[in-house]
């Protein structure tokens, strides 16, 4: 496979200067794919495409002339492309689904070939009219490579007594209820696979990870909440699908997460994106499955946040020198310009919407993070997802989850590091959840399908011993660059000041690790060693019992360059104000 990439773009090197998708890279590109195509299995080619994905997205960041960039911007369209036709065909549960029913149908044939005939039926079976056909119990039989069954309403028994009236009739005889039955008035209806559901309905079939269709040039979702299934879990008769109402034009095809094949007729249908809009864009199932989700609303607006959204990506990328940098600048604009929303109703979808959020400039973590990944997918970094789980120490654990954004094999968490209270923007050596490798940004979390069952039921304490004992093991492995990690403060902070996993952290405790001053009669001044400070202006957090350990996470218990004040209010009152950027004179 080195072989086959290096060649690759060796080809791409020699070509001479060219404007997007130039014929000269599509010839290329296309003997690219045919060897593919010849040698490779689906799940080859879509790792082979997805590491020259990242490779061309590589060399698109180097110091290379802008005619080299054009022909790797080109590379990466065309591959773009191409893996998602991949990635469309070639879903898992199709192709299990087919072994299952050609293993179904292997079955019955075997069923079938035991099925005895009776020397009557045999002597009836020579007439060129009658024709023996064996069944199971369900009627069913084996026709043309396809599962029948017999529909019937009147029979004859076949036996000594009916054997001259029935030599001068045409039809067929069945085994059925231990008895011989001739029939001359039937009717075989076919059992559709579920695996050619598609096409019988000539409709697209629609799964939890691809709500999206093609028609026209166009991306639609359909949205719907009713749907029926039959309880056989591979098939249904054809004469099922009519006499349920299901129009062959008309109904669509749902494959849940247990992989049971639903039919809907109520639903509506939503324009999502021209295809042409997105034809570049990088890892597009995620970003067209996000988009159908954020469609659901359907604001006129959208268009609009997309259209600003690729041209905020380009000045992004354009004061960028690597891919590090632009991830960064998408991180401080989320931070800078999004803010939690306050009030939560869950039953308004809309908090969740990436485009809504980018239009009010205010949502949840959903949308913090589709909103990230959006930015991701229109400049090509590839690789990049949202993922949904559970933060164990958040407050609203276990009943609400959370969701974070991958990339690569880094993991970013744009909602935890957004400030609180007065402070308004963080610098980068400030954020928590940025940039971590996986051990340690799971430190306090689980992806919903490995939250072990007892930490839902687990203490407060509990969780956070949990946690802390999840850092300490993996201090060793990071040992020199701990500082590089602020994830790791409670820890460190906790070691630093001899404070046990037990002691929750309040006011008092800090104000007798950090030193603090005592400010009377709300007068910005206090006293310093031997020298007295005035307060010019100053950021700061009110300190309670409750909300300390917060606090300090926020600042990743980096108490360096803090103030921690006993003040005296206007009205008589004390309180513990925790200074964070303070002018003195």
């Amino acid at each position: 496979m080195k072989k086959l990439l290096g060649a690759l773009f060796l080809l791409f090197c020699i070509i001479p200067n060219s404007y997007a998708l130039d014929s000269r890279v599509e010839r290329i590109y296309g003997d690219f794919i045919d060897i593919l195509d010849s040698k490779y299995s689906w799940w080859e080619k879509q790792i082979i495409l997805e590491k020259l994905q990242d490779r061309a997205q590589d060399i698109r960041w180097t110091n290379i002339s802008s005619w080299s960039q054009s022909i790797f911007d080109d590379l990466r369209i065309l591959n773009n492309e191409y893996l998602y036709d991949v990635w469309l065909k070639n879903e898992w549960s199709q192709t299990q689904q087919k072994i299952t029913e050609l293993s179904l149908r292997k079955n019955l044939q075997k069923e079938l070939s035991s099925v005895p005939q009776s020397q009557i039926v045999r002597e009836l079976s020579t007439n060129s009219g009658v024709e023996f056909i064996s069944t199971n119990a369900k009627r069913e039989t084996v026709k043309n490579n396809s599962i029948q069954r017999v529909e019937y309403t009147k029979y004859f028994p076949v036996d000594s007594s009916t054997k001259r009236q029935l030599q001068s009739k045409k039809g067929i005889i069945i085994y059925e209820d231990q008895e011989y039955r001739f029939i001359e008035e039937y009717s075989l209806s076919e059992k559709i696979p579920y695996s050619e559901m598609g096409e019988y309905f000539s409709s697209t079939l629609l799964t939890p990870e691809q709500k999206v269709v093609l028609e026209s040039g166009k991306y639609y979702t359909y949205i719907f909440t009713t749907f029926k299934y039959y309880q056989d879990d591979y098939w249904a008769y054809e004469s099922q699908l009519q006499n349920s109402g299901f129009p062959k034009n008309g109904t669509l095809i749902y494959v849940d997460e247990t992989w049971r094949y639903n039919f809907v007729t109520d639903y509506s249908k939503r324009f999502i994106i021209n295809d042409s809009d997105v034809y570049w864009i990088s890892w597009k199932w995620h970003f067209l499955d996000y988009l159908a989700d954020d469609m659901k609303f359907n604001s006129s607006n959208n268009s609009a946040a997309l259209g600003k959204m690729k041209i905020l990506s380009a000045g992004f990328m354009n004061n960028s020198n690597s891919e590090d940098e632009y991830i960064e600048k998408v991180y401080n604009w989320i931070l800078e310009n999004i803010s939690y929303t306050e009030n939560i109703n869950l039953e308004n979808q809309e908090i969740f919407s990436a485009l809504e959020a980018f239009n009010s400039k205010s949502g949840v973590c959903t949308a913090y993070s589709k909103l990230m990944s959006y930015f991701l997918y229109f400049w090509g970094i590839s690789d990049a997802q949202m993922i949904k789980g559970n933060v164990i120490d958040a407050a609203d654990f276990p009943q609400i989850g959370h969701a974070w954004v991958r990339i690569g094999d880094t993991y970013y968490d744009p909602t935890f590091d957004d400030p609180l209270g007065n402070m308004q923007v963080k610098q980068r050596d400030e954020y928590k959840y940025f940039w971590l490798p996986r051990d340690i940004f799971y430190a306090n979390r689980y992806e919903y399908e490995d939250l072990p069952v007892g930490l839902k039921l687990a203490t407060d304490q509990e969780i956070q011993e949990h946690i802390y004992d999840r850092l300490v093991r993996l201090i060793p492995k990071y040992q020199s660059s701990l500082t590089d990690y602020p994830v790791f403060g409670p820890v460190v902070f906790r070691e630093k000041y001899n404070l046990d996993i037990e002691t929750m952290i309040t006011p008092q405790i800090l104000a007798n690790k950090i030193w603090s001053y005592s400010v009377q009669n709300n007068s910005f001044r206090f006293t310093r060693g031997d020298k007295v400070k005035i307060i010019q202006w100053f950021r700061y957090f009110v300190l309670t019992p409750e909300n300390t350990e917060v606090v300090l996470s926020q600042l990743a218990y980096d108490t360096n360059d803090l103030f921690l004040f006993d003040w005296e209010t206007e009205w008589g009152g004390r309180e513990w104000r925790l200074a964070y950027e303070i002018d003195l004179k």
